[in-house]
This record gives structure tokens, C-alpha cells and sequence, in this order.
């Protein structure tokens, strides 16, 4: 072989190492650039993987948080509900003392001022069994106080104020009352005259707005009646109802209301199907 030959094999020969050498170079600077590129990424991903794990455990958190707050309104809520029931306790106990602290009196209204003025006690123990027509003779009704309420601000002068009579037993008081009731109609010196119970103001209260939904119940054709001093008696579908709390009846009621509404709505599409 010619040393020209072999000049041109040599000369071909380094070039293409020279050429192998850049490529070289060149795979193994992308191999550096994409090892970076995967370290970026990886840091990403592991920064990624962190906050993944803390908002896992902020939800974790809050979840808990959730939990707590619902146990504490739950618990807040059955004490609200325990103390709206015991606070109804205390004002049905405080009715009941008061008006036991009244069980003696009676309140007397149409008497002319006139009549009992200079003792009015005296007077109440002939003129009850008079206009009454209670025997007395061998039981007599004893009135241990009576006194006339004061004028109230702005009343008409001639009206005749309210007579409250204190008798000394409960007995006394009973033949007091079923004789008033026997009697319907009373009058005396040209008055009408009525004989109540003395109940306290929120008694006769409640009194008054029970009577309002006692009507709303008969209008509807249920049975419903007032119970001495206060509470509500409701028959409805085979079942006895007592109330001694005005909204507990008026919840009733409504709630009855509107069953009879739905059945009516439903009765009128029936026959307009027909």
C-alpha cells in the first residue's frame, strides 16, 4: 500500500475522531444539562410531595376543628334546651306559689263605692251570705280582710273599684264560688255583681290567650275546654292534650290547621279528576 494511501486513511481516521470527540462532548454536556433538568424536577416534585403532606394535615386539622365546634354547638344546644325547660319549671312553680299565696282571696267587681266604708270587713261577712243566700247560722263565713283596689291612672272616678275579700279556710271560699256560680246573675244597689277567683296578673294573662286558641280549636270542631286557673285541655284524634303553655297550644293548632288544608286541597283535586 502507497504512503499516499495511507496518509488519506490516517487523515480520515482523525477526522472522525475528532468528530466522535465533539459528539462526545456534546452527548455528555446534554447528559449534564438533563441531569440538572432532573434534579430541578425532582426538587419540584419533592416540594410538591411536602405541601401535599401539610395540607393532608391541615385538613386533618380542620376536620378535628369541625368536629370539636359541632360537640360544642351540640352541647350548647342541649343546654339552651335544658334551660328553656327548667326556666319554664320556674315559672310554672312561681304561678303556683303565687296563686296559692291568692287560694283565699276573692275579687268582688260592681259594688258601689258607697257600701262597706266605714268597715268593709264587717260588711262583706253579712252582705256575701245575703246576696249568695248562703245558710250561715251554724257555719258562719268568716272574712279575715277586705279592701278595695287602688283607682287605676286616668279611670273614670265613678267606677266602682275591684273588692278583694281574704276568707279565713279554703272551705269558705269553695261556698263562696259554687254559690256565685248557681246564682249567674247577681245585682245589688242597681250593679251588676261577679265573683271571681283572685289569680295573679300573668295567670289571667295566659288565661285570656289560652281562651283565644280554645276558640281556634272549636271553630275547627275539636274539643278543647279551659282548666282551673290556667292550662288547656284538647282532645284530638283519640288523644288528651294538656297545655299550660299558650305557644305549645298555638303549635298544636296550627300544625292541625294545616292537615285539614292538605286534606281539603287533596279532596278538591280528587273530584276535579272525576
Amino acid at each position: 500500500m502507497s504512503s499516499q494511501k495511507l496518509r488519506e486513511i490516517e487523515s480520515t481516521l482523525k477526522t472522525l475522531l475528532e468528530a466522535t470527540n465533539k459528539n462526545s462532548a456534546k452527548i455528555e454536556a446534554a447528559i449534564v444539562t438533563l441531569d440538572a433538568k432532573f434534579d430541578g424536577l425532582t426538587n419540584r416534585l419533592n416540594k410538591m410531595e411536602e405541601k401535599t403532606k401539610r395540607m393532608g394535615q391541615a385538613q386533618k386539622e380542620l376536620k378535628q376543628k369541625i368536629q370539636a365546634c359541632e360537640g360544642t354547638s351540640e352541647h350548647c344546644y342541649n343546654v339552651s334546651k335544658a334551660l328553656v325547660k327548667e326556666n319554664k319549671i320556674i315559672k310554672r312553680q312561681l304561678e303556683l306559689i303565687e296563686n296559692q299565696v291568692r287560694s283565699l282571696n276573692i275579687r268582688i267587681v260592681g259594688l258601689a263605692e258607697e257600701y262597706g266604708q266605714e268597715n268593709l270587713v264587717e260588711f262583706m261577712e253579712t252582705w256575701i251570705p245575703k246576696i249568695l243566700q248562703i245558710d250561715v247560722k251554724e257555719d258562719p263565713i268568716v272574712v279575715e280582710r277586705a279592701f278595695r283596689n287602688p283607682m287605676r291612672p286616668g279611670k273614670n272616678v265613678e267606677n266602682r273599684r275591684t273588692v278583694v275579700v281574704t276568707v279565713s279556710s279554703i272551705i269558705d271560699k269553695d261556698r263562696i264560688m259554687v254559690a256565685a256560680c248557681k246564682a249567674k246573675e247577681l245585682n245589688y244597689g242597681g250593679n251588676r255583681i261577679s265573683f271571681f277567683p283572685d289569680l295573679s296578673q300573668g295567670t289571667l294573662l295566659k288565661c285570656k290567650a289560652l281562651q283565644t286558641v280554645k276558640k281556634g280549636f272549636l271553630n275547627d270542631g275539636i274539643q278543647a275546654s279551659l282548666l282551673y286557673p290556667s292550662k288547656l285541655r284538647v282532645v284530638h284524634d283519640g288523644k288528651i292534650y294538656i297545655f299550660w303553655e299558650v305557644l305549645e297550644a298555638e303549635k298544636l293548632l296550627h300544625s292541625i290547621k294545616k292537615k285539614l288544608k292538605q286534606n281539603e286541597q287533596e279532596d278538591s283535586t280528587s273530584e276535579d279528576t272525576d
